[in-house]
């Protein structure tokens, strides 16, 4: 599987934990087309990179812990964290929280 493939796949994962809707591990592992043992590796990787993903007996889903964003991409430069300077920068924080994220949700493969 190539990377592009991989980001697509991640992307699915995504898609159906947002709407709770990817059944048990056994059909959740069927609608991507790999194994249940890939399966949690997979999800294992999407919660190393921050994802707070756990199963929930009572929907037969697995769901978000609470809203997140993922996002496999490029951030445009004037998106990114600024050149820091001392003293007091007011979109600082605004541009820390935006590059957390992008870090925390990013893919690497």
């Amino acid at each position: 599987m190539d990377l592009g493939e991989k980001m697509n796949l991640f992307m699915r994962m995504d898609a159906l934990i947002r709407r709770k809707s990817t059944g048990s591990p056994e059909s959740f592992a069927r609608m991507l087309g790999v194994s249940e043992r890939t399966l949690y590796g997979y999800l294992k990787k999407l919660k190393e990179l921050g994802g707070p993903i756990y199963y929930n007996s009572a929907r037969n889903s697995y769901c978000y812990e609470y809203d997140v964003v993922f996002s496999i991409g490029f951030l445009p430069k004037e998106n990114s964290m600024l050149e820091l300077r001392g003293g007091n920068n007011s979109n600082l924080f605004q541009q820390s929280s935006a590059l957390q994220n992008f870090c925390s949700e990013a893919l690497y493969i």
